[in-house]
């Protein structure tokens, strides 16, 4: 009986351990969670914090773990976690600890996370927010809702370099994982490296080929090397027959120029002569095409295309090809900006498959062996122009020209300016670019003369009038002969007129080009003459001046009525509050006559009269004596005079200040640069404004003044904050 009993407790234990063990084996039925098999195909990305200090949790790529509150309480209670593996689109994180989870170490955590906990076996656990996980090892699960172990592995986990301070695994378009580890430097700047299983390509210092001709007020800068260009750019275009390293894309005021080095012995415009549709200048090494492909270009629009300083720029535009050159030519570039540059480079890999930089941040990356090596540095702005170098001046784009200035000619009350070169060409510029240009047909005769909104010239074969807007007058061009002289404007009962010297004859046109008269002139009044129209008693006089005679014509009668011959020198007729007198340097004295024969001698042992200008109504002369310069006015006046150490100069300014100083600009003629002086001889500028062959102070539309002067063949202008 005893035994029979012991057989049944046996038999009923056996069969309690049995189901224990039977509910035990269902129950924790899963496999021990490890990143193989805790995430799947259903996860797009994986973030793996490995040193959740060091990150930016603000930034784009990471940004998403703020999404769910509950990752952010794990972050910010580490526990000995040595890995936090978070899936972004599914409620899913795996947490891999530095040693073994038990029970006791999960309800510690728990209740540092301010939650509860049941753990229901050795494996399974819930808690209070209604998380639930699975633990073995030093690995823990939790997750919201259900999950399952994952059949097969999403990538090679032993690839993440724990060493990082995050890992992404993401998906690509073709449903397999790549992984890129980043290394979060500092606040600004972030690494990282991307296992892709690609081929190298070759790395490049871009900084090395391009950077004397970044401007250094860019918008972005981008470097593509020639390899990575074609994963971007696969079409077919004709650069890829001369380019060696790579293409560098510049945008600045919106405007977009290509840059590209070219192969020893390879030259692009003899690349381009063998195409169709392609216009070449050998002398100017330019080029214009259309119809070809170029990265980055509009192909339907015409492309401009030139050499220079043994690269290629390439654009849309021909004032984007300027701008750059001028900002080289100006000293204007990252190479002259050595704080700028700097900030931009310092901390970059120098060798590249890619780069991009802009006022915000700074992206490269190099392709090595199996990897893709990106940095992302963030600058804040601090790409700044202003920033850039202490000792950079502010100046507006230079603006490229085809030859040196012959006159700068700024129209009152605008921000417009007229500028005739030495190779006839007249130019408009407005602000910020050269608004049109016209190739004259001669010489001009004398500086524009502006009524209302006309700009009328003469040439040596004629008489021009153009709109704002470029186009021909209604009346315009007249043709002649020879022209003799310059162009007077002058008010005659109620209309304005235009006068000049043409084919042996004083003639007189409206506006709108049509004839109002011609008196006919002897022939030493013919040549080389200046021309002066004046209103007396209800009749015109027309007053001629040459290097040796002064006259004066009734246009009434049609006969000269007053003539006196002149002393060899230089004259100049001037006419003040409608009285006509002649100021002029003959044998080192600078002399005033008036129309009633009366001399004065104003200033003498003159070198040279350094120039001329028109200051409202009033003419001004600037004299050179010894290293002493005297401004004049037309009644001979002498407004100013003061002392300058530089021996050799090219031209002088005037303008009166809004703070009511009046100031005057000089050029010096050997070191190019101008400088700036009060009309009683105090030098205002302590730096170097660049500048040769003329100067004109412009007051712009809003009362800011500008030096306008010539560097390299550019226009350079810089704002005056005296």
């Amino acid at each position: 009986m005893l035994n029979r009993s012991l057989i049944i407790f046996l038999v009923i234990c056996s069969l309690g351990w049995i189901s224990y063990v039977g509910f035990t084996l269902v129950e924790g039925a899963s496999a021990p969670p490890t990143p193989e098999n805790t995430f799947s195909q259903e996860d797009d990305t994986i973030i793996v914090v490995h040193n959740p200090l060091e990150i930016d949790y603000n930034s784009a790529i990471v940004s998403s773990l703020q999404k769910i509150p509950f990752y952010s309480i794990l972050l910010n209670q580490p526990e000995r976690i040595q890995h936090f593996y978070f899936s972004t689109n599914r409620d899913l994180v795996l947490l891999e600890r530095s040693k073994p989870w038990t029970s006791e170490i999960i309800k510690s955590y728990a209740e540092q996370l301010s939650l509860s906990s049941t753990i229901s076996t050795h494996k399974h656990l819930s808690l209070s927010n209604d998380w639930k996980g699975e633990f073995h090892g030093k690995f823990l699960v939790l997750y919201h809702g259900n999950w399952e172990p994952a059949l097969k592995s999403v990538t090679s986990w032993k690839y993440l370099d724990r060493k990082s301070s995050l890992s992404l695994v993401y998906k690509t378009t073709d449903n397999t994982y790549e992984i890129e580890d980043s290394y979060f430097i500092s606040n600004h700047q972030v690494k990282y490296i991307t296992h892709t299983g690609s081929n190298p390509l070759p790395l490049v210092n871009d900084q090395e080929l391009f950077q004397e001709l970044i401007p250094a007020d860019f918008d972005s800068y981008t470097f593509y090397e020639k390899n990575y260009l074609l994963t971007k750019f696969p079409v077919k275009s004709v650069l890829n027959e001369w380019m060696d390293f790579g293409l560098a894309l510049i945008v600045s005021q919106k405007d977009s120029c290509l840059i590209t080095d070219y192969k020893p012995g390879q030259d692009p415009l003899a690349i381009l002569s063998e195409l169709d549709h392609v216009d070449l200048s050998d002398k100017q090494k330019q080029a214009t095409l259309k119809g070809y492909s170029f990265p980055f270009l509009q192909a339907d629009k015409k492309v401009y295309l030139e050499i220079f300083n043994n690269c290629v720029l390439i654009s849309n535009s021909q004032q984007s090809i300027n701008r750059i050159i001028g900002t080289y030519e100006a000293g204007a570039t990252l190479e002259q900006s050595t704080t700028l540059k700097f900030k931009l480079f310092n901390d970059s890999p120098q060798k590249v498959s890619y780069r991009h930089f802009d006022r915000e941040q700074q992206v490269t990356l190099s392709r090595l062996t199996g990897t893709n090596h990106t940095t992302v540095q963030l600058l804040n702005g601090q790409a700044s122009s202003s920033e850039s170098d202490s000792k950079e001046l502010p100046k507006l784009n230079p603006l490229r020209l085809d030859d040196n200035l012959r006159s700068l000619n700024p129209i009152p009350g605008s921000n417009y300016l007229l500028a005739i070169t030495q190779s006839n060409t007249l130019y408009l510029v407005g602000n910020k670019q050269i608004l049109w240009s016209k190739n004259l047909d001669s010489e001009p005769t004398g500086n524009p003369v502006l009524i209302g909104n006309g700009i009328f010239l003469s040439t040596k074969k004629g008489i021009h009038g153009f709109d704002r807007s470029g186009n021909n007058l209604a009346g315009f061009p007249i043709s002649c002969n020879e022209v003799t002289s310059n162009l007077f404007s002058y008010y005659w009962n109620g209309k304005d007129y235009i006068s000049f010297i043409a084919d042996g004859q004083i003639q007189c046109v409206g506006t709108n080009g049509k004839p109002s008269y011609k008196v006919g002139v002897n022939g030493n009044l013919q040549r080389n003459s200046q021309l002066v129209i004046q209103g007396k008693k209800g009749d015109l006089i027309a007053h001629i001046c040459t290097d040796s005679n002064w006259s004066s014509i009734s246009i009434k009668r049609k006969r000269v009525i007053k003539s006196q011959n002149l002393s060899e020198g230089e004259w100049h007729l001037v006419k003040v509050n409608g009285t006509i007198s002649l100021l002029g340097l003959a044998k080192k004295q600078f002399v005033r006559l008036t129309e009633n024969g009366t001399r004065a001698m104003l200033v003498g042992n003159v070198s040279s009269i350094l120039s001329t200008q028109h200051f409202g109504d009033e003419q001004l002369f600037f004299l050179n004596q010894q290293n002493t310069i005297y401004v004049i006015n037309g009644t001979g006046t002498i407004l100013g005079q003061f002392n300058s150490t530089i021996s050799t100069i090219d031209d002088a300014s005037l303008i009166k200040l809004p703070n009511g100083k009046t100031v005057v600009g000089i050029i010096d003629g050997i070191a190019n640069n101008c400088y700036i002086y009060t009309i009683r001889g105090n030098e205002l500028n302590k730096e170097n404004y660049e500048g040769s062959n003329k100067i004109v102070f412009q007051r712009q539309a809003d009362g800011t003044i500008l030096l306008v002067s010539q560097a390299n063949g550019y226009l350079i202008r810089y704002p005056l904050n005296y």
